[in-house]
């Protein structure tokens, strides 16, 4: 009985062979959370504990379940005797002699006013979410996903049935080392707001760039009781940041340069004492600087296709062997090989937008040769990682300069860094906005290798584009 007593909820026992089944015993608990003391119960039915705002269907469900002689559960409106409002889950449950009789009912009652504020708070939120422009999702203390808003499900390709139940490293994208998301994690469970850019990847594979703010909610007590983060996706801002700096070096720094020489020579020509091997010098470096403004202008263009599609994004079969015929045909000085492994169609992201990144790789690659023939592989792996394609072009050539790839590798041009041209940062913003991932490495024994991660498929999810 000490038990009984002692307990946090209110226990009450009452006797129904009295008139109006009156309470005959209530626990310290059940004072508690009345306000009220035993001698002000004790004689009295339940009721006493209703209101104005006590409405009359939880309150017939018990009626009827007592005549019935069942059990209940409902939950209800009561008042302490202060007359402050509460949320009261009142189970009752018979009490029977072996003849069957009822000879009292036992009452348990909990305030739930915290549990149902929850609720309509979590239902205001969800309604809010609904229309947020933001990815929004919820997990338990332990980091389960509960809910994704109609966002979450377009950005990252998962369906709210996908991805409730599951962790959020299913959008982990292998960009971050373990130390990062420890220290994501131990800030939050200590009840900090952790707030960071990071990387995420789709459901398909693809690449996306978000700021991720994860903010603790802590229950009556300060236990943390979920976790609710709020993602957006700064893809689009990074690249169009990059694309405005690099563009702005190019046209401060490279066309000023080639007007410049162009404009020497110029000059030069209209000297009458200049010789015929100079003259001819001159026509020749004009022609490479018209050249070189040409490819400037071309590969604007190429780069305004990126921000500006002609068509949604898609699943493309890439057709590897028309374009390496094609190249064959382009580059008839140069040794074109290539190396593809299976004869599964490739599937990948907007495949004419890709189709511009190989032509710069491989235009490059045979521009930059300073051997005779300039030899170009390209390699197709796809058997690696069934999520992605690996798409390599490796060349003889003198090497792409470590300061382009420190440059490209950390997505960042400085006064005092900058690559030098345009041409990697082209193929760089086509792989981002398509998902992938483009990685320069030194070829063996001599040259470079650009190899484009992508994100792919099979025909499967091709024939099904809401899979």
């Amino acid at each position: 009985m000490r038990t009984v007593t002692n307990a946090t909820i209110g226990i009450t026992i009452a006797d129904p062979s009295q008139p109006d089944n009156p309470l005959i015993y209530v626990n310290d608990g059940f004072c508690e959370l009345t306000g009220y003391s035993r001698d002000e119960i004790l004689g009295q039915n339940c009721r006493f504990l209703q209101g104005d705002a006590t409405r009359e269907e939880p309150v017939a469900q018990m009626r009827t379940a007592i005549e019935a002689k069942e059990p209940v559960t409902v939950e209800l409106r009561n008042y302490r005797k202060e007359g402050a409002m509460f949320w009261n889950r009142v189970t009752i449950v018979p009490i029977r002699a072996e003849s069957g009789a009822v000879t009292s009912y036992l009452g348990y009652q909990e305030d739930v006013t915290d549990e149902k504020r929850f609720k309509q708070d979590l239902t205001l939120f969800k309604k809010a979410a609904e229309g947020s422009e933001k990815v929004i999702f919820i997990t338990d203390p332990d980091g389960t996903i509960q809910y994704v808003n109609p966002v979450f499900e377009r950005m990252t390709g998962y369906t709210a049935s996908e991805a409730t139940g599951r962790n959020p490293r299913i959008l982990k994208s292998g960009q971050h080392d373990d130390a990062f998301y420890a220290d994501l994690w131990e800030q939050i469970t200590a009840g900090d707001v952790w707030d960071a850019e990071l990387t995420n990847q789709t459901k398909h594979g693809e690449l996306f760039e978000v700021t991720l703010k994860i903010i603790p909610a802590t229950g009556k007590h300060g236990k943390i009781t979920q976790f609710v983060a709020i993602m957006q996706d700064i893809s689009e801002k990074m690249l169009t940041r990059q694309t405005i700096d690099v563009l702005n070096r190019v046209v401060r720094h490279n066309l000023r340069n080639s007007v410049t020489a162009i404009d020497g020579h110029a000059e030069l020509l209209a000297s009458d004492e200049i010789d015929a091997e100079t003259r001819q010098a001159s026509i020749e470096a004009i022609r490479r600087q018209a050249k070189s403004m040409h490819k400037i202008a071309r590969t604007t263009d190429n780069i305004r296709e990126i921000y500006d599609p002609t068509d949604e994004q898609r699943w493309d079969r890439l057709n590897i062997e028309a374009l390496f015929e094609a190249y064959q045909g382009q580059y008839s000085d140069a040794e074109l090989t290539t190396s593809i492994d299976g004869d599964e169609p490739i599937y990948v992201r907007n495949a004419d937008l890709f189709e511009q990144a190989m032509d710069e790789a491989v235009e490059n690659a045979v521009d930059h040769g300073d051997r005779s023939p300039p030899e170009v592989t390209m390699t197709i792996d796809r058997e690696s990682d069934p999520d992605y394609v690996y798409i390599s072009v490796a060349d003889n050539g003198p090497g792409i300069p470590d300061l382009e790839r420190r440059v490209i590798e950390s997505r960042e041009e400085t006064p005092l860094q900058h690559s030098l041209g345009i041409g990697l940062w082209m193929m760089n913003w086509v792989v981002t906005t398509l998902g992938g991932e483009l990685t320069i490495s030194d070829n063996d024994p001599r040259g470079s290798v650009l190899t484009f991660q992508l994100p792919s498929v099979d025909q499967s999810v091709v024939a099904n584009p809401s899979s």
